[in-house]
């Protein structure tokens, strides 16, 4: 089991085994839609929330599963960055239970074995 970074964090390990079970929780994609096109997670509890579309929109854009600020949530992104500042909005903002996915799903399909990982400070 990998440690998160920070307490706003999960580790790609501990995603990969939730998301092998039945639990309710929802994951909350918010990259943009070529994004996803590219790497889709795929899952059923998966919500797509573009985050150029939050910022405009508000949590107005959210589904009513999202809305209920005790409602588990997985926040995901490309590589983590975005999805750790929205995992930290919400908890700012009355959500209870809510982790960023370390790493994004660059670092999730790496460890997978389907892609690159994500970029490591300093590369080109």
């Amino acid at each position: 089991m990998q440690f998160p970074k920070n307490e706003f964090e999960i580790s790609l390990e501990d995603v990969s085994v939730k998301l092998t079970t039945d639990q309710p929780f929802i994951i909350l994609d918010v990259r943009e839609p070529y994004e996803v096109s590219r790497m889709p997670m795929e899952d059923q509890r998966v919500v797509t929330t573009p985050l150029s579309q939050l910022s405009a929109l508000g949590t107005a854009i959210f589904p009513n599963a999202v809305l209920n600020k005790g409602q588990e949530i997985i926040v995901i992104c490309q590589e983590g960055a975005r999805s750790l500042s929205i995992a930290v909005w919400l908890r700012r903002n009355g959500w209870t239970n809510v982790l960023s996915m370390q790493g994004g799903m660059a670092g999730f399909t790496y460890m997978k074995g389907l892609g690159k990982g994500p970029k490591q400070a300093g590369s080109v």
